[in-house]
């Protein structure tokens, strides 16, 4: 299992691999993600335009009516929109898996994304039941109740100073377990994401044996050490990245073009780098 420090040395090299290295990739997710963007924001503007009726917004003044046809026009650019994403999110199965970020087979990738993301919802609506359950444990075990009255009266920051100070046994606990199972569901999911990226199908993100043996190998100790030295360096990028950007931005006239462009240019490498970071908690 690689080591968390010389996590961060092998993330790195593999991160410029697939980016300085291999410019036309590197420039292909680039476009990629600026085309997402764009086709996220037409797709809602569209909808906007053909769902709701525009010359009610200005009495008197007549506006174009998009309709029917702006509203098709906009889901069907969403729908798209949703396809690049599982795009993405494929391509982070072929990083978590080891294998080389391409291009080739598209829809097949979009496929692999598509499940990832199916996987990622259902273990989210399982803990958001836990969530729900123990958080009403804790509302009801009595501080809650100040601050759902106080919310109500508009009291809100009396109420939160009461909840914190009045806060029992029972509270206080559900507090703490919540806070516990939050920290474990992220590396339970980390570790069920890898497990299908590397086992290829999709049940292989609920083979709770092999998912609990990741997680065993790693441990809850070294995962939150990890996790800490995680926020650091990618503290420590963005601050890079927003530097330059900042610096650049200060040139007359086309500055903030230019920051812009050379700040998207660093969005493969971040999101790379994240993806790679965690698979390689996991390597066998």
């Amino acid at each position: 299992m690689v080591g968390i420090i010389t996590n961060i040395g092998v993330t790195l090299g593999y991160t410029l691999e697939n980016t300085i290295k291999r410019p036309g990739l590197w420039f292909a997710l680039v476009g990629m993600a600026i085309l997402t963007a764009l086709v996220f924001t037409l797709g809602i503007g569209f909808m906007v335009l053909g769902g709701f009726p525009l010359n009610d917004l200005q009495p008197g003044v007549t506006l174009p009516d998009f309709g029917t046809a702006a509203l098709i026009v906009g889901i069907v650019l969403f729908v798209i929109g949703i396809l690049l994403e599982f795009f993405f999110e494929g391509i982070g199965v072929l990083i978590l898996a080891n294998k080389e970020i391409t291009f080739k087979g598209f829809f097949a990738t979009i496929g692999k994304g598509f499940q990832i993301v199916v996987i990622s919802i259902i273990y989210s609506i399982i803990i958001s039941i836990i969530f729900a359950i123990i958080g009403a444990l804790g509302i009801f075990g009595g501080a809650g109740v100040n601050l759902l009255q106080s919310a109500a009266t508009g009291n809100v920051l009396e109420g939160i100073s009461q909840f914190f100070s009045g806060m029992d046994v029972v509270s206080v606990i559900c507090f703490i377990v919540l806070i516990l199972i939050e920290i474990f569901f992220s590396l339970f999911l980390t570790a069920a994401q890898v497990n299908f990226a590397r086992g290829g199908k999709f049940g292989a993100g609920f083979r709770l044996g092999e998912i609990f043996g990741r997680i065993g190998k790693l441990g809850l100790i070294k995962y939150i050490l990890a996790f800490i030295l995680y926020v650091i360096v990618m503290f420590i990028i963005a601050l890079i990245v927003g530097l330059i950007g900042f610096l650049l931005a200060l040139i007359p006239v086309a500055g903030v073009v230019i920051s812009a462009v050379v700040c998207c240019l660093f969005v493969p490498f971040i999101w790379i780098f994240g993806i790679k970071y965690w698979g390689n908690l996991f390597e066998e």
